[in-house]
């Protein structure tokens, strides 16, 4: 079973539940058991983490945990077995090796900053290339590969490209390079 969690509270957050999550836990539940949770209470996730197999996480993050406050760090994510897919900020600074090390089958995540940009061609690339690593159609280590040749795709686009003059090329161009910079798999 998969547990698909983002919180969604203000901001950022509800537009990457909205545009990241939700799409993603609908694409899942297709071909995979799955349980969402749109919440930031800590002690339900706990009691669901005995039954998950892989963890999607799609919210705030920091090197050492996923949500503010914090619904998985150091303690808790010993308790997941499968493989933890977080769509956050930092965590795969300390929390993912962290988690490989505690005994998860895998982590991918960010090392910085994400930059959550309003744009459908963002949108587009976190669904088109997360979606087959959580179906497992790509390892994670294919995952990584194709993701940052998709992130430098929409860069050079945004950058020198098609879309070079279009409102907030910049920005979105940008937003991918941190995003092709920051990818982990662990």
């Amino acid at each position: 079973m998969t547990l698909v969690v983002s919180p969604g509270e203000g901001g950022t957050q509800q537009y990457m539940q909205s545009h990241w999550a939700r799409p993603l836990a609908d694409l899942l539940s297709v071909v995979a058991s799955l349980v969402s949770l749109f919440t930031n209470d800590r002690a339900r996730l706990s009691t669901e983490l005995p039954h998950a197999g892989d963890l999607l996480y799609v919210g705030h993050g920091t090197a050492d945990a996923l949500g503010s406050p914090a619904l998985f760090d150091g303690v808790n994510v010993a308790g997941i077995g499968g493989r933890i897919v977080a769509v956050a900020c930092r965590s795969a600074d300390r929390l993912g090796p962290n988690a490989v090390e505690a005994g998860t089958r895998g982590y991918v995540g960010f090392v910085d900053d994400l930059h959550v940009v309003n744009a459908e061609v963002l949108d587009e690339l976190i669904i088109r290339n997360f979606e087959p690593l959580l179906t497992a159609s790509w390892s994670e280590a294919e995952f990584e590969e194709r993701f940052k040749a998709a992130c430098q795709g929409v860069q050079d686009d945004h950058f020198s490209g098609r879309r070079r003059r279009a409102p907030d090329a910049h920005i979105i161009g940008s937003a991918a390079q941190v995003m092709k910079l920051s990818v982990r798999a662990l």
